[in-house]
């Protein structure tokens, strides 16, 4: 129990990932990482349909622009989590 308490006192206040780069993805894809970046790029999809859709259908040029403007935001966002998966394959 002293060493337990002990060990815990040396780690307050440290942060588990002291060290890492957050602005750089990790060299290894987890199998929990690898759904998450499934969902994440399937809901971006959606919303790039979505938002192109629904520019289509738009009578007001402000709106139209708005939402295309969300569409290639989200399209962007795809393409960047793209880029780290091909990153992480080698293709």
């Amino acid at each position: 129990m002293q060493n337990q308490q002990t060990t815990v006192g040396q780690n307050a206040g440290k942060t588990p990932m002291a060290g890492v780069q957050l602005d750089t993805p990790p060299k290894v894809i987890s199998g929990k990482d690898l759904s998450y970046l499934k969902d994440s790029m399937n809901w971006e999809l959606a919303a790039v349909k979505k938002f192109h859709h629904f520019s289509q259908e738009a009578q007001n040029p402000q709106v139209k622009n708005e939402l295309n403007r969300l569409c290639q935001t989200h399209e962007k966002h795809f393409q960047t989590l793209l880029k780290h998966l091909n990153q992480q394959t080698g293709m």
